[in-house]
């Protein structure tokens, strides 16, 4: 199944193609860990868990025998990878290039339904929906006499946010700090109101600041490779010649108090946009351009096989060495 943005489970696929009864799990899981499937898949559809084993619920099930209810619960989890265009003007307009145009941030979200307002993810460029992924910020441009598809930023603030607070808000801690503030309001009255409010407000800010695990987040390479992969599917289906993303020594000049953007992008982003480009067409050329001292691009023509292979639809994550 191929969800509204074009983004399928791999796992879900290399499931359906086994023919054959395996009646061991341990060696079922091998198999799709053998054809490309990233087992975190099997994570975020409830199957394993953290450690990467059974959860209680399929240890006891033969998981071939069960295989259309789990291609089910691969298939409801990528449906929740959704997206929104906001066509804003640019947040830097000093850097807008010239004779850009079309600009627009591409948020790409997960849209799950959690027990209360505290399991989300709030970021701080946008606020609404929750649990955003990641924000493409991309635009046109003419390159070589190319209608070309400009990637001018990648960017999660989940992701990050939650590497730097562990990821610490889990379902039992939100439960026990709910619970803490649902006895705070009990505890509230005319002659401690005050006190008690303020020490209600700390709590709900506390539990607030601190950010939820989720799918893709909690690997940098896996938001990173959805995106360029949302990235490229957006270059075909709307008949784009050529693709460009702006270097990281660019990103480094211009946002100087980031030093992280460079290593994101030069060591990051445009190595995995080179490897999935690569790995659909091994013959692609790309090219370093230098408009100035403080801009440069990586160029690459969109090619037949590129085009091809995206009619079909990218997977949303795969293993190391796999596209």
């Amino acid at each position: 199944m191929i969800n509204e943005i074009g983004f399928y489970s791999l796992a879900a696929k290399q499931l359906n193609k086994i023919k054959y009864k395996i009646n061991d799990n341990n060696q079922l899981l091998n198999y799709l860990k053998n054809n490309g499937v990233c087992l975190d898949e099997l994570i975020w559809a409830g199957i394993l868990n953290s450690n990467y084993e059974l959860i209680n619920e399929f240890k006891s099930i033969n998981l071939w025998e069960n295989k259309n209810n789990i291609i089910n619960l691969l298939n409801n989890e990528v449906s929740k990878v959704k997206e929104i265009v906001d066509f804003k003007f640019h947040l830097f307009p000093q850097y807008v290039i010239k004779d850009s145009s079309n600009f627009r941030n591409v948020i790409i979200y997960y849209d799950v339904q959690r027990p209360t307002e505290y399991h989300y993810f709030y970021g701080l460029h946008y606020r609404n929906p929750k649990d955003i992924f990641f924000v493409l910020r991309y635009f046109d441009r003419q390159i070589n006499n190319n209608k070309c598809l400009h990637l001018e930023d990648l960017q999660s603030e989940w992701s990050p946010f939650g590497k730097k607070d562990n990821f610490s808000k889990t379902n039992e801690e939100i439960n026990l700090a709910i619970e803490k503030i649902e006895q705070i309001k009990c505890e509230r009255n005319k002659d401690n109101y005050n006190e008690m409010t303020n020490k209600l407000f700390k709590e709900i800010a506390s539990i607030k600041n601190k950010v939820p695990s989720g799918p893709y987040v909690m690997k940098v390479r896996h938001w990173v490779d959805l995106g360029i992969r949302r990235f490229i599917m957006s270059a075909v289906n709307e008949n784009y010649d050529s693709l460009a993303i702006t270097m990281g020594e660019t990103h480094k000049h211009r946002y100087s108090s980031i030093g992280r953007l460079k290593i994101l992008y030069s060591d990051i982003i445009i190595k995995r946009f080179k490897y999935i480009l690569n790995k659909i067409d091994p013959s692609i050329k790309f090219e370093i351009i230098e408009f100035s001292e403080n801009e440069s691009i990586i160029h690459a023509v969109v090619t037949d096989k590129i085009r091809k292979y995206v009619k079909n639809g990218f997977p949303t994550v795969s293993s190391r060495g796999f596209l």
